[in-house]
């Protein structure tokens, strides 16, 4: 089945409209924010031994640079961070050695740049070599590799970070380790270089550089995810009304010099004392120097109720891993139970929001799944300690309805003050919406063209960015929450029993509904977009029960709403008009 959000995104794509102003550019960037490591992400990989030592950047003089083919920038060697417009919020690689370390700042530059080994090392006493180093990297449109050569002249390049997804950093650092077996082992002299080629990008910081003997059998942990639904989008707070089994996966890499034979992803699922599932996908064969993804959806896992649970990723093979540190990850808790419903995990690694110089309403969410119905009355929205005091921001809500995302209703506008920045922020929707079992919604925070910046948060898919009526994929899942709200004692003692039946209905629609008291009625039918179909100011009405028909043979198929109001008072239901 093709996923909603994916469809949506093919219809609506445009290239992001919170852009740098660039004509010539399809993709656009976002101001950077120093991004925060990974809880799992280890600093220490425990590697083979290292052969010679550790190569810093304390000496200068230690690495050649070339930056002939680049204009706007390059490589340098110190301790300051980018400071482009971009890449100025990014800070400083957080290396295990600290000081001097290797920066290319592409915010602005385009090109071709190197930094090379002034000496090459002596491999021949050694038939398993990898090389390793600590990144730090945000991707745009440019592309970073390491290259290595026996004789100065020819090289063998390696990728790293191809699989970074736009706009989005590495964590940092991200230690990379290649096995170079098959190039270097056994030669009697080495350089390694690294080579960046930007198109206007952002940054790549490199320190503490080696060779290590090689492995024979290491898996490595690359990334784990997590899904529900049919739409299959990830979810960290979910109330019990919206619980539904999670599909578990990881990727893996054989970064040794063996085949990885049987090789399993294990999930534990923890309640906070005890392990409540722990269960393994179906083994592979992951070949040396490949990578693989693993998933776990037989037996699935389902919350059982209210609670806080930690999920554990291990991968493993028939070999005895030689680094067992980089096989396992503890992805961030689940939290079950409450009334907010929310994708991201919790941990802010950037924000989105800047619009250049052109000012163009935005508005920046998630897609929702719905499993039962939800009365949706408030929105919740990260922003960012780099928004501005006194700045306009609501929230908005669009349904998926078969075709495209289309409009329900916002928030009232909202004024930001000191206060709010670098906070979550709740705003409320003068009538909560019902979402419906089945249904999938956009939810997002919006401004009209100011500085506001909404939180980022994991690498995700499901999250978007509508600007102006056009719209575009982001590649991790925005701060972005849902509240929902309940019946109120005075509503239980104005208005109860409110029914529209039908439904679907064809030609005539019954509202029902039963008054506990007096009060001054009326009746408000509005199609998906808001727009008011109908409105009937039906007086005031003694406590008692009433029955009425609605003539809907002039509305055209598709979802409205009807809002039924006491005395300033109002709960909505939906009707769905489905004519033969």
């Amino acid at each position: 089945m093709k996923k909603i959000y994916s469809l949506a995104s093919a219809l609506l794509l445009t290239g992001f409209a919170v852009a740098q102003n660039s004509e010539s550019q399809s993709a656009t960037k976002t101001i950077a924010t120093n991004t925060v490591s990974h809880a799992s992400q280890s600093q220490d990989r425990a590697p083979g031994d290292i052969i010679g030592s550790v190569m810093t950047f304390t000496t200068p003089a230690d690495w050649v640079i070339n930056n002939g083919g680049v204009t706007g920038g390059g490589w340098v060697i110190g301790t300051l961070a980018p400071d482009g417009p971009f890449s100025g919020g990014m800070g400083t690689i957080s290396s295990t050695s600290g000081g001097n370390f290797a920066l290319f700042d592409a915010d602005g530059a385009t090109g071709e740049g190197f930094i090379t080994m002034a000496n090459s090392v002596n491999l021949t006493a050694y038939s398993n070599v990898a090389f390793e180093f600590e990144s730090y990297y945000r991707n745009f449109q440019g592309d970073a590799y390491f290259e290595i050569s026996t004789n100065g002249t020819t090289w063998t390049t390696f990728q790293v970070h191809s699989l970074l997804p736009l706009n989005e950093s590495t964590s940092n650092p991200e230690v990379i380790s290649v096995n170079i077996t098959t190039v270097a082992a056994g030669q009697a002299t080495v350089w390694a270089r690294f080579r960046y080629v930007s198109a206007d990008d952002y940054a790549w910081m490199v320190d503490d550089v080696a060779f290590v003997e090689g492995f024979t059998d290491n898996l490595i942990m690359e990334g784990a995810y997590l899904s529900m639904g049919i739409e299959f989008l990830d979810y960290y707070i979910i109330p019990t009304s919206q619980i539904q089994p999670y599909t578990f996966g990881s990727w893996v890499a054989n970064n040794g010099t063996n085949n990885q034979t049987s090789t399993i992803l294990n999930v534990v699922v923890n309640d906070g004392s005890t392990d409540i599932y722990d269960q393994s996908s179906t083994s592979v064969t992951v070949p040396a120097f490949s990578s693989d993804s693993l998933e776990l959806t037989t037996p699935a896992w389902t919350a059982p109720g209210a609670g806080v649970y930690e999920v554990t990723y291990t991968t493993s093979s028939s070999s005895v891993d030689q680094t067992i540190a980089d096989n396992s990850i503890v992805l961030e808790d689940i939290t079950v139970g409450g009334i907010v419903y929310a994708r991201d995990n919790g941990i802010e690694t950037g924000s989105v929001g800047y619009l250049g110089s052109t000012p163009v309403p935005t508005s920046m969410g998630n897609y929702f799944e719905f499993f039962n119905n939800y009365n949706l009355g408030k929105i919740q929205i990260g922003i960012s300690s780099s928004s501005t005091a006194g700045d306009l921001v609501y929230g908005e809500v669009r349904v998926w309805d078969g075709t495209d995302f289309v409009f329900v209703d916002q928030t009232d506008d909202y004024t930001l003050t000191a206060g709010d920045l670098g906070t979550i922020i709740t705003l409320t929707l003068d009538n909560p919406i019902l979402c419906a079992d089945g249904e999938v919604y956009y939810v997002g925070g919006a401004h009209y063209g100011s500085d506001v910046r909404v939180m980022t948060a994991q690498i995700a898919e499901g999250a978007v960015i509508y600007n102006d009526g056009a719209a575009s994929q982001q590649n991790s899942v925005f701060i972005v929450r849902l509240e929902e709200v309940f019946v109120g004692v005075d509503e239980i003692t104005t208005v109860t029993n409110f029914s529209v039946y039908p439904n679907p209905a064809n030609e005539i629609v019954n509202v029902s509904y039963e008054l506990a008291s007096a009060g001054n009625v009326s009746l408000t039918v509005t199609d998906i977009s808001g727009k008011v179909i109908m409105s009937n100011d039906l007086g005031v009405q003694t406590a008692g029960s009433y029955k009425s028909n609605l003539n809907t043979a002039s509305l055209a198929n598709g979802v409205y709403f009807y809002t039924l109001t006491v005395d300033g008072i109002s709960t909505t239901t939906k009707m769905t008009i489905a004519k033969n």
